[in-house]
């Protein structure tokens, strides 16, 4: 009996184990299923963002003379002023377009000396002071470029530099890059300054380069000397071209994003190179310079850079951000990226847009080896551009590629003429003021759009700017869809009529609320103020 009851009661303790072997994952993965269902369903926008929107529209311009202003903006667009590279660029051009911007607006370039001043730097850049009234407040620097990149007419359905209008776009070379941003800011310093009349409290600059195309050595690079010069030593922020406000640029999301640039990627030209033993063909060496390049450049892009995507990256916030505004299958997502981070990442890592966000790039781009068919080369070199991403160094990213190459004849070395280091992540989110400043600014304009972080893939004259400012900010205040992304630097350039109203109001709006900011408190309206 007693064995019969051990037994028995073993028998049912394996019962009881087997059942809480089985319930015990089952309740766990029903809790997980239920916390990401209570987070999808309770995820709203963050009460600061929510209090940056608007309440009514009157705070944008409102006068007669938007005709007038989108003249100016299509007789700007139809100077080439095209720079090839930073020896080849259309100085007639460029002197025209220096006439151009005095002639139209008069009153910024001369007469008002107690409002504003410009300097001419570099023959065709532009640097403009604003005097502010109060000056123990720190100064702001807005910043854009006049020059274009070349076009290849024959792919374009209309005349590149005609600025053609058709009822709802007009099409021509700088469009959105970036002609749009230096009327805009002008149109708007004008009218912030003569037609509202403003009582300025915060002095800020405008500096508008020459050759962002091929550089900026000359434009905003000599533009940052100048503002040195003057004992300028540090700015609020900066705000240069960058990120737009996109339709379907994430998936799910359901509402306009405007991206806004808190970094951007660094730029490392890289040889990798082999001096190896040549010989006649006909009596070829086991491993040839050509061979063992060509692994070490196949290597490298098998085993690409790592990536970072987690709680500390820029593109994880912008998802969590984009979450409130999300189709429910992606809610769920964006809300739970602490459970779907390495789906997510892999996801990212699929494509070639979305995976350069995330990591570090590596492009071979040219080789170099050989001068006769019949000779094996003694030495071959490949060239890799990286784009280095901002949580890596420059040195970080050739150590990397050492070790992936794993080959100690093979030399990897930096091009120290052409680098540029990643630039640090800029603050962003409710514990910014300048980042909350330029938020409102797009929401003002935007209301229909939410903020969020982003890192800059390509570069931008910010790089001249680093030293007066942990506060560079990337933005252009086009609306775009993400379909019309290849038409930047592509053909058939476009932007519509209604947007360069909208750019013209940012720049406006920004001016008035970065006049008030540590002047007097910005209202900030409670959800049932709406």
């Amino acid at each position: 009996m007693l064995a019969w009851l051990t037994a028995r009661g073993t028998k049912r303790r394996r019962w009881i184990a087997c059942g809480l072997g089985v319930g015990l994952p089952v309740l766990v993965l029903l809790a997980l299923v239920l916390a990401c269902l209570i987070n999808a369903w309770s995820v709203s926008e963050p009460d600061w963002h929510y209090q940056l929107r608007p309440s009514g529209s009157g705070h944008l311009i409102n006068d007669s003379l938007f005709e007038e202003r989108l003249g100016r903006f299509q007789a700007a667009l139809r100077i080439p002023t095209i720079s090839v590279d930073a020896r080849n660029l259309n100085e007639s051009a460029l002197e025209e377009f220096k006439n151009f911007l005095q002639t139209s607006f008069p009153r910024l370039h001369g007469g008002n000396e107690d409002k504003i001043t410009c300097e001419v730097v570099s023959n065709y850049s532009f640097l403009y002071e604003i005097k502010g009234s109060d000056e123990s407040l720190t100064p702001y620097l807005l910043a854009a470029h006049l020059d274009v990149v070349p076009v290849e007419e024959d792919k374009w359905n209309y005349d590149p530099f005609e600025a053609m209008k058709d009822g709802e776009y007009i099409y021509a070379r700088g469009a959105f890059d970036d002609k749009h941003a230096v009327m805009g800011i002008l149109e708007a310093l004008d009218y912030f300054l003569f037609t509202k009349n403003e009582s300025v409290k915060r002095t800020f600059y405008v500096g508008i380069g020459h050759d962002e195309e091929v550089s900026g050595r000359q434009g905003a690079a000599k533009i940052a000397e100048v503002l040195h010069n003057r004992g300028v030593k540090t700015m609020d922020f900066v705000l240069d071209e960058g990120f737009v406000v996109l339709t379907n640029a994430l998936p799910g999301v359901q509402v306009p994003v405007a991206l806004v640039g808190v970094s951007e990627k660094g730029y490392a030209e890289v040889s990798v190179s082999v001096d190896g033993v040549s010989g006649h063909s006909s009596m070829p060496p086991k491993e040839s310079a050509i061979g063992i390049i060509s692994k070490a450049v196949s290597r490298l892009e098998a085993y690409p850079q790592p990536h970072f995507f987690d709680s500390s990256s820029v593109e994880y916030t912008t998802l969590e951000t984009a979450a409130p505004h999300s189709s429910f299958l992606y809610k769920l997502i964006y809300s739970n990226l602490w459970l779907f981070k390495n789906i997510v990442s892999n996801q990212f890592l699929e494509s070639a847009s979305t995976a350069a966000t995330v990591r570090t790039t590596t492009a071979p781009t040219l080789f170099n080896a050989g001068y006769k068919i019949n000779v094996v080369p003694s030495t071959a070199t490949a060239y890799i551009n990286h784009r280095v991403h901002p949580k890596q160094t420059i040195e970080d990213v050739l150590e990397y590629d050492r070790e992936v190459i794993g080959d100690s004849r093979v030399n990897v070395t930096l091009n120290t003429d052409t680098y540029i280091r990643p630039h640090p992540i800029s603050p962003y989110g409710p514990d910014s003021p300048q980042y909350k400043l330029l938020a409102r600014s797009i929401l003002e304009v935007f209301p229909q759009s939410f903020v969020a972080p982003g890192t800059m893939i390509a570069t931008t004259d910010t790089k001249y700017y680093l030293n007066f400012s942990k506060n560079v900010y990337r933005f252009a205040p086009t609306f775009l869809d993400i379909e019309d992304m290849p038409r930047l630097h592509g053909h058939d350039e476009r932007i519509r009529v209604e947007n360069y109203r909208e750019v013209v109001d940012f720049f406006f709006r920004l001016m008035v609320n970065a006049n008030q900011v540590n002047a007097r408190p910005l209202h900030v309206h409670a959800r049932n103020e709406l």
